[in-house]
């Protein structure tokens, strides 16, 4: 159950895909290149007041395009638009991150990372790396094992090792990156949680390789080229993909990723992108549940990464 969706990425901004065992994508909608989008917001949408999603799983890949990785470039490519620069004013200490919002409101997370690689943003924040709440920010292989200790957290951030993280250049391959994730993905489709999980995987920004759609420009920061998601739950919609997979139009952002993850623990905003952010609403059924597990065998055509444990 798989849905694919196109985000644009912030600042540059984020389109995504969504896939469960069944599977979600999200193809890449807007207007044409020589169009430039209304500088609105998009429409926000609302999940339900329950939903079963207990668990949420962010799993945060590097530097693809949607075009890129899903789908052939047309004609009339553009590139970024420019931007500006965002700074945090007043007290440092009052720039609270998600996970102190998440904290705060009894919400248990982890954010599962490599100590002194740069992709682990929690190092940055001095009052987390250096204060009692370390102890959540741990080393990427011990989401498998806290999934089959049955300490599975709500809310989780994956950043993969960097030789998996499909960064481009420097020798790390795709393919690779790939049999990292369906290790990961298999691992909780194999536990008790793939019940009651949303699992979100994106690539964190364009990287470079263009994009036909100019993106639009809601606020000050604007949104980018579009980067590609998948989402990966019992929970998304059903397709005519052969393995059920779902193509979602609607434009979502990274920021749809916190207000999904807010609508479902019932918290407020954190920003006024965040409010007005559609939170993953079009890729989910809630009624029509798939529980049917669509575990993947590792691809034996990459470079490394080809003996990584079975889970």
């Amino acid at each position: 159950m798989t849905a694919v969706v196109v985000a644009w990425a912030v600042g540059p901004g984020l389109p995504l895909t969504h896939r469960n065992a069944r599977g979600v994508e999200a193809s890449p909608t807007g207007p044409p290149a020589t169009v430039s989008p209304p500088a609105v917001s998009p429409s926000s949408t609302t999940l339900p007041a329950k939903n079963p999603i207990k668990h949420i799983v962010f799993l945060v890949k590097e530097n693809r395009t949607f075009n890129h990785y899903f789908g052939a470039y047309g004609h009339g490519a553009v590139g970024a638009t420019e931007g500006g620069t965002l700074t945090c004013t007043g007290n440092p200490k009052h720039c609270a991150p998600g996970p102190m919002y998440l904290q705060n409101a009894g919400i248990h997370w982890k954010y599962y990372a490599d100590a002194n690689q740069w992709q682990n943003a929690l190092q940055a924040i001095d009052h987390i790396w250096n204060g009692k709440l370390r102890s959540h920010v741990q080393d990427p292989d011990n989401f498998i094992t806290d999934i089959q200790a049955g300490r599975m957290p709500q809310v989780s951030w994956l950043i993969p090792p960097e030789p998996y993280n499909e960064h481009p250049g420097s020798g790390v391959s795709v393919c690779a990156g790939e049999n990292w994730t369906v290790q990961h993905v298999n691992a909780v489709m194999h536990s008790r949680y793939w019940l009651s999980t949303a699992i979100v995987v994106v690539w964190d920004d364009f990287g470079g390789f263009y994009d036909p759609l100019p993106p639009p420009h809601y606020d000050i920061m604007g949104l980018g080229p579009r980067t590609p998601a998948l989402i990966i739950s019992p929970y998304t919609k059903h397709g005519n993909n052969p393995d059920g997979g779902y193509v979602d139009h609607t434009d979502y952002e990274f920021s749809s990723v916190l207000a999904f993850i807010e609508q479902t623990f019932g918290l407020g905003s954190l920003t006024k992108r965040d409010a007005h952010a559609s939170p993953l609403a079009g890729a989910f059924d809630f009624e029509h549940p798939n529980f049917d597990r669509l575990v993947l065998q590792y691809r034996s055509d990459c470079p490394y990464g080809t003996t990584l444990k079975p889970e």
